[in-house]
């Protein structure tokens, strides 16, 4: 009986240590931004492109005008920016994640819907 319960009890922390993240996956999105007449479409692309991937722990990246980002991803959905352009740095901008069905909304210097790309 006292192998079982140990058995049991291992069993409930390795689940508990195991959640996965519910934004865990590939999104993309396209950021809102103005441009001068005759911007090369390519720069356009290069500078709107928002893609976001997480891992099942809840790791990120995140490359939002051509600049990645990493950190953690808190249970509320709060980004913790702990990485910019690989180097350790600590962003004060306020940036949120938020779900509603197949869909994210990331809240970091404006609103930007991403799409899922791929699942992890």
């Amino acid at each position: 009986m006292g192998g079982r319960a140990v058995l049991l009890l291992l069993l409930l922390a390795f689940g508990a240590c195991n959640s996965v993240s519910p934004f865990a996956g590939k999104w993309e999105g396209k950021r809102s931004l103005d441009f001068v007449p005759n911007t090369d479409p390519s720069i356009q692309y290069t500078a709107t492109r928002v893609e976001l991937t997480v891992s099942p722990d809840g790791r990120f990246t995140l490359v939002d005008r051509s600049l990645p980002l990493a950190g953690q991803i808190e249970p509320d959905g709060t980004l913790k920016i702990e990485q910019m352009n690989g180097r350790p740095a600590e962003v004060k901008a306020p940036a949120k994640l938020s779900r509603t069905g197949e869909t994210l909304r990331l809240e970091f210097e404006g609103s930007i819907e991403l799409r899922q790309l791929s699942p992890k």
